[in-house]
Parts: structure tokens; C-alpha cells; sequence
């Protein structure tokens, strides 16, 4: 089982209603799920592999942090809202060391995850096969 260290202080049900109409997305039941388990923090084991996509995942990105620094909802405002650079029924739930997020769809009931390659000027988005509840059991040691 994935253990975050380092996580923000909790959200609940309220505050996570909150965030959803402020920002204009109904998270799927599994999004929520994470939000309620972790807001942020350094997963242990971090590695997801399944098949040809291999990602590291840094952090988790908090919905509300209590000392600065990135959150899900900055990112999805500056990046899906601002500069459209990918889908707004996508939202930013972590990020590897490098930069690339990795994203919940909030237009699917399993919050199917995908890699947001920063870096990649076309199809920079790339499915995992995976729900985020599946996401989180499938993470290894390195």
C-alpha cells in the first residue's frame, strides 16, 4: 500500500465541494477518494510501469496547502484554463521529478490517468490504462 509522507493538512467532503465549484469539475468518486486519503505528500513506493510507460511520480500535488508551493488547482488554472495546453476535464493530481504531470480525467468514472509530457510538442498526452485507484496500486520500488 502507497504511504504519502510530507502531506498537507486534510480536506474533507466540504472543502473538496469547494474546490470542485470554484474550478468548475465534478471529480469522479475515485479523485475524491485520493483527496480524502492524501492532500499532497511524497508517495512510497513512487515508480508506476505497466507496459511501455514508466513514470516516477515526485509528489502529489495538495488541493490546498497550509505552506505554499504547487497545488492541483494553481496548476489546472494556469495550464488547462490559461493556456489550454491540455484538456479541462483533465486535472493535475502529481508530478514526477522532471516536470511532467500526471493527470486525472474527470469525464471518466474511474479518473483514468494520464502523462502530460511538458516537453513533447505533439501527443504530449499519454494514457496510462489505468483509473487512479488502480494507478496507486500498481506503484513499485524503484
Amino acid at each position: 500500500m502507497v504511504k504519502f509522507e510530507n502531506a498537507h493538512a486534510p480536506v474533507g467532503d466540504a472543502e473538496i465541494a469547494a474546490i470542485e465549484a470554484g474550478l468548475g469539475l465534478t471529480f469522479p468518486p475515485p479523485l475524491r477518494e485520493h483527496f480524502r486519503r492524501t492532500n499532497g505528500g511524497r508517495p512510497e513506493p513512487y515508480l508506476f510501469r505497466r507496459g511501455s510507460v514508466a513514470v516516477a511520480v515526485s509528489e502529489c500535488l495538495p488541493l490546498r496547502s497550509d505552506r505554499g508551493g504547487l497545488t492541483g488547482p494553481g496548476v489546472f488554472r494556469t495550464l488547462a484554463l490559461g493556456k489550454k495546453v491540455f484538456p479541462p476535464h483533465m486535472f493535475p493530481f502529481a508530478i514526477d521529478g522532471g516536470g511532467n504531470l500526471l493527470l486525472a480525467d474527470c469525464a471518466t468514472p474511474e479518473a483514468a490517468v494520464y502523462i502530460w509530457w511538458h516537453d513533447v510538442s505533439e501527443n504530449s498526452l499519454v494514457a496510462t490504462g489505468v483509473g487512479i485507484a488502480d494507478f496507486w496500486s500498481l506503484v513499485v520500488d524503484a
